[in-house]
């Protein structure tokens, strides 16, 4: 597994694709995750529901999340994840890496993790 991002921007992908891993696996351990129980209220800190504008509600215990909403949440973020990879296997990396240029600040300042 391979993190891409840029030292000189905020940008990164999630790891290279290979035959064991790919970001979409994740859709069905969120799946076995939340959607067993939909109703069922994870409660977070308000600062965390606000920074990733999830539907929230409140009740006597604090702020929550329901597992539907969360399982909303994380298919939207691993989509967002999957579309803003830009190299998404270690072969096409191997191909690019000379030349390749961070797609947001257009710097050579990358690492991989």
């Amino acid at each position: 597994m391979a993190y891409l991002h840029c030292h000189n921007c905020r940008w990164g992908q999630d790891d290279f694709w290979h035959e064991g891993y790919n970001p979409g696996k994740s859709a069905t351990d969120y799946y076995n995750r939340y959607i067993k129980e939909p109703d069922k209220k994870y409660y977070m800190d308000i600062k965390w529901i606000q920074n990733a504008k999830v539907k929230w509600g409140r009740d006597a215990k604090g702020y929550y999340v329901t597992a539907k909403d969360m399982y909303v949440w994380e298919m939207e973020r691993l989509a967002r994840s999957i579309a803003s990879m830009d190299v998404p296997t270690m072969k096409r990396w191997a191909e690019v890496k000379d030349k390749w240029r961070c797609p947001d600040c257009g710097k050579q300042t990358w690492d991989i993790d």
